[in-house]
């Protein structure tokens, strides 16, 4: 999909720095350029329209095919950013990242129809279609209408070997169990609390941006830390363990 393509272009609707999306968005382009490609990342405002934020990714799209470019764009099925795109002059790459429609249903509650059909036809034009992980695949099918066979590769994660060489500078602290996102019931904070609670004897420190966190009603072990303050790669070099609880 890639070999013999002018511009790859990353499209990241979140744009929020405790975003999955965002931050897959983040080491996929710097992978990308070491393979030598020509990366363009559009990322949108949080406070910008998703119709505003379809119209600037087709004129981007525009600006490049005009020139005589190749250009492959990769979007997340959420939010359906690539609608406004002419897919006659460009490739379209959609990756499942489970769409906020699916944690909507599996959370009970309803999934939105009409960004659900706008994601839809956005799988269905695609070039082609990826997913991170088989159970990202599945989970997806159980909403979309997909093929029965798509490409599935993990993330691009940091340069591992960089951050060890920095182990030493990390600050020695006792050792706990982290968890990093936002703090909601789809990331798993009932999980995390549970844990906590069960386990009084064990030290547990959650990363998350969120503001309305109470934390008055959080087990004496589990320490909150904003986020934005924090370096998630020193943070991450301390802990002893690092916990997932999504309920995906």
């Amino acid at each position: 999909m890639i070999q013999g393509i002018g511009t790859y272009m990353l499209v990241d609707p979140i744009g929020k720095t405790d975003s999955g999306i965002t931050t897959y968005v983040h080491f996929a382009e710097k992978f990308l350029l070491k393979q030598g490609l020509s990366v363009l990342v559009k990322t949108r405002n949080p406070k910008e329209s998703m119709t505003s934020f379809r119209k600037r990714i087709a004129a981007a799209a525009n600006a490049c095919t005009s020139e005589g470019r190749k250009l492959v764009i990769e979007a997340p099925e959420t939010g359906a950013s690539t609608l406004s795109v002419n897919s006659d002059r460009t490739k379209l790459h959609v990756r499942l990242h489970c769409s906020k429609n699916l944690g909507l249903i599996v959370q009970g509650q309803q999934a939105l129809s009409e960004s659900l059909g706008l994601e839809q036809q956005e799988l269905t034009r695609a070039n082609m279609i990826s997913a991170p992980s088989q159970s990202a695949f599945s989970a997806s099918r159980k909403i979309f209408q997909l093929p029965e066979r798509i490409s599935i590769y993990p993330n691009p994660a940091p340069d591992i070997e960089a951050s060890n060489s920095n182990k030493q500078k990390a600050t020695k602290t006792r050792p706990y169990v982290l968890f990093v996102g936002r703090w909601h019931r789809l990331k798993g904070n009932l999980f995390l609390m549970e844990f906590a609670e069960k386990l009084p004897e064990i030290d547990f420190k959650a990363v998350t941006t969120s503001p309305y966190l109470s934390k008055s009603k959080l087990p004496a072990n589990l320490i909150v830390l904003d986020g934005a303050r924090w370096n998630k790669k020193e943070v991450y070099e301390n802990a002893s363990l690092v916990v997932i609880p999504s309920i995906f």
